[in-house]
Parts: structure tokens; sequence; C-alpha cells
């Protein structure tokens, strides 16, 4: 894997299949990320909390129980106004429109993806929102 597509920043993996949420995690800490896991909307916000100083990104399941991406994202964001987000779904992007993902360009991948995949489009976004002085 290219050294480019690495990093050290601390991602909140928010996924209710354990299976999924397993594989996003390896393939990131195998490039370098520090992962912090959550099963659902609520456990995501109180992982944030815990650890809200060091997330650097949210990498968040569009269908999630207890609270939606969308809406787990919504509650974070007004803790953290500058949070930055990736949503991913299994779901095609006819359905993910309609809940009102696509419509707003939030970043987005589809399910399943790649190790190249997941590490182009983090590092995209990371990199995207430093702001140089």
């Amino acid at each position: 894997m290219p050294a480019y597509l690495n990093g050290t920043e601390m991602i909140l993996v928010a996924e209710d299949d354990a299976e999924v949420r397993n594989l996003a995690k390896a393939l990131l800490e195998e490039a370098g990320y520090k992962i912090v896991e959550a099963t659902d909307g609520h456990d995501t916000i109180n992982k944030f909390m815990e650890n809200k100083d060091d997330v650097s990104l949210l990498l968040l399941d569009v269908i999630m129980p207890t609270k939606s991406g969308r809406e787990t994202y919504e509650v974070i964001r007004k803790l953290q106004p500058g949070i930055i987000v990736l949503f991913m779904s299994g779901y095609s992007e006819g359905v993910i429109n309609k809940r009102i993902i696509l419509q707003e360009r939030f970043n987005f991948i589809s399910k399943p993806f790649s190790q190249t995949m997941l590490l182009k489009k983090v590092r995209e976004i990371l990199d995207s929102s430093i702001v140089s002085i």
C-alpha cells in the first residue's frame, strides 16, 4: 500500500455490523490510523465525548440502531462544529438520497469497499480539511 495513504489520525468508526466494523478497523489500523469503535448512534456519541479532543474523522454507517448516521452526526456537530464526517452505506445511492445524505454533498463511500478505496477517501477528506495559514 502506498505510504501517501497512511495516516496517524484518530477515526471513530460507527457500524452496527460487527464484521464490517472489524474490517474497516483492520484496514485503517494497518495504515497507521488510531480507531475508536462504536456500534450504534448513542454509543457513537458517548465514544466521541470520551475522545472529542482526538477524533479527526467520523466514519458513520448511514443506517444504524438508536440514531441514524445523520442524526448522530447532527448531535456531534453541535458539540464540535468543525468535525469531519464520511458516511458509508451498503444501500444504493437512490435510497441514500432519500435519506438526505448526498443532497447536502456529504462525503460518502459505498459498501463493500476495498482498502485502497477507503484509504484514498479518508486521506482525501482529512487532507482537504487542513487549513493552511
